[in-house]
């Protein structure tokens, strides 16, 4: 077993939500498990498995559900400093009622430079639909404010898609992709290893 492999933390976290008071809401048991939470632990699981980031790295995949556990901040912010910043935060199945709560945690990573991901593609905003003692904003305010908002959002990631798009569409009418080779494509053999490794040094 290799002892030198670099630990790389998955912190998956997937949030609650707040009371009426402010408070978390928590359980002292949760019979009903996050499915989201479940999947995307499996899913890191099977990358680890596969030595997605490698061989020499070695995955250490935490994961919370707020509903029955405190999140330890603390403890997540002191390990990505003492580990190099081998280190992301996930938050997962975060739904409407607990974008609030996970901003508020994300919040505290952010202001460490601790790098956090949260899914999603296209938020939905219905203006009937706001929280109790707040006005309904005008229909004539809300609906263009809500669509600049969403095509300036999606804009990038549609013009990322179409470069994709048509950097598969030429390969995919190139008539020597399938015979098409080069040193990165080449297998290595055994014997090969120690070369490698000469050349790599030279070209330091």
């Amino acid at each position: 077993m290799n002892n030198n492999k670099t630990k790389f933390f998955v912190e998956l976290i997937k949030p609650s939500h707040y009371y009426d008071d402010g408070y978390v809401i928590q359980w002292r048991k949760s019979w009903i498990p996050s499915n989201t939470l479940a999947c995307i632990n499996a899913l890191t699981k099977d990358a680890a498995d596969r030595n997605a980031l490698g061989s020499d790295a070695e995955f250490v995949i935490i994961a919370y559900d707020e509903m029955n556990i405190v999140i330890p901040i603390a403890d997540i912010i002191r390990r990505f400093k003492n580990d190099d910043k081998h280190e992301i935060v996930f938050f997962v199945g975060v739904q409407s009622n607990q974008f609030p709560r996970a901003m508020d945690i994300i919040k505290q990573f952010r202001d460490e430079n601790i790098q956090v991901v949260i899914g999603d593609f296209l938020r939905r905003k219905v203006r009937t639909q706001r929280r109790p003692g707040m006005p309904l904003e005008n229909p004539l305010v809300f609906y263009p404010r809500r669509a600049w908002g969403t095509v300036s959002g999606l804009v990038p990631f549609a013009l990322c898609y179409f470069k994709l798009r048509s950097i598969r569409r030429k390969i995919k009418h190139e008539p020597r992709r399938c015979s098409y080779t080069d040193k990165a494509l080449i297998p290595v053999k055994d014997t090969e290893d120690i070369l490698l490794e000469n050349e790599s040094v030279m070209a330091q």
